[in-house]
């Protein structure tokens, strides 16, 4: 499990995050922080989470801020 801090704010982002995060092999969103500051991540070949965050970030979450924000 890690935790992906998120800089994205809107619902529409964060949700689009967490389903994009389950369609990658291995990978399923659990939760999100009630203050929406993260989401929890189960990632099934974990080897180094601080890459497997900076890696969902760069292919992911800035795409879509960029979209949406």
């Amino acid at each position: 499990m890690v935790r992906l801090p998120l800089d994205l704010k809107s619902n529409a982002g964060i949700t689009m995050l967490a389903h994009s995060i389950t369609l990658i092999p291995g990978t399923i969103t659990v939760d999100v922080a009630p203050d929406r500051s993260y989401l929890l991540v189960h990632v099934l070949a974990l080897e180094d989470p601080e890459a497997t965050v900076e890696e969902i970030k760069r292919t992911l979450e800035r795409p879509i801020k960029g979209l949406l924000e």
